[in-house]
């Protein structure tokens, strides 16, 4: 029985040992955004070289027109009922 809470009372010490406890969050921000007070950048992923003249070239293609046509459809590409093709 004495091993038996020596046991435990290692694997609580153990188990103690290995939590880290984390820095407060900076004041009005959440866990996930940037902890600009504790050091944190912001990191800005450029985009790609032509992109936007990439995506407007799908867009007039009709390719994938949620993601490419952000300034609006355009008009050939929008559906087309039965009734209204002449």
């Amino acid at each position: 029985m004495r091993k038996l809470v020596a046991y435990l009372f290692l694997l609580t010490l153990a188990g103690c040992g290995s939590v880290q406890i984390k820095p407060p969050l900076c004041p009005g921000t959440r866990d996930y955004d940037v902890q600009v007070c504790r050091g944190e950048k912001v990191y800005h992923i450029p985009n790609p070289p032509l992109a936007a003249l990439q995506r407007k070239a799908k867009c007039e293609q009709c390719i994938d027109i949620k993601d490419n046509c952000v300034w609006g459809v355009p008009q050939h590409c929008e559906p087309k009922w039965r009734w209204d093709q002449k």
